[in-house]
């Protein structure tokens, strides 16, 4: 037992796999915690702004983190570029939170992380597998798609700009 009272979870149990729908290897945290600094890896197939939301959500939960190195890495569509991206995550150890779709890219991503004893949480699959069980129907993994302009968005956008085309008239 912790001196919390509550009962401590050792990286890599059972119990914490459980619970946490992560990738983290039985030594993660000493490579952390020998890091200079603490380096969070940020992987997205999109612009990543939902990634960076819950970041930035997540680490409003702690005191001090001002100082948390965010390595960001948007679009990320091609093994050359994860390739790139991978080089950094070695050369500055820490957190990999990821918002990638494309099964290859991720597979990739977690054996690596994995190599290195380091997380690489998937930020939305407890979300996305919880609205698919609900919704009988799987997931499109398709990037982006938050990010389409439908016609209801274009509607909306129209009459919140009449206002502002009347004005130049």
């Amino acid at each position: 037992m912790a001196e919390s009272g509550r009962k401590k979870l050792v990286s890599g149990t059972k119990e914490q796999r459980r619970f946490c729908p992560l990738i983290y290897p039985q030594q993660a945290h000493k490579a952390v915690i020998m890091a200079q600094k603490f380096h969070l890896h940020l992987l997205s197939d999109s612009t990543g702004e939902t990634l960076e939301n819950i970041a930035k959500a997540a680490l409003a939960q702690f005191d001090g983190t001002d100082d948390v190195v965010k390595h960001f890495w948007p679009m990320v569509r091609s093994e050359t570029h994860l390739d790139r991206i991978l080089d950094d995550v070695a050369n500055n150890p820490g957190m990999v939170l990821f918002t990638l779709v494309n099964r290859d890219t991720r597979r990739k991503l977690e054996q690596r992380c994995r190599a290195l004893n380091l997380p690489a949480i998937a930020a939305l699959d407890t979300v996305t597998d919880a609205l698919s069980n609900m919704l009988g129907q799987q997931a499109k993994a398709r990037p982006g798609r938050q990010h389409l302009m439908d016609a209801a968005y274009l509607r909306g956008w129209r009459q919140s700009s009449l206002p502002l085309r009347m004005m130049t008239v």
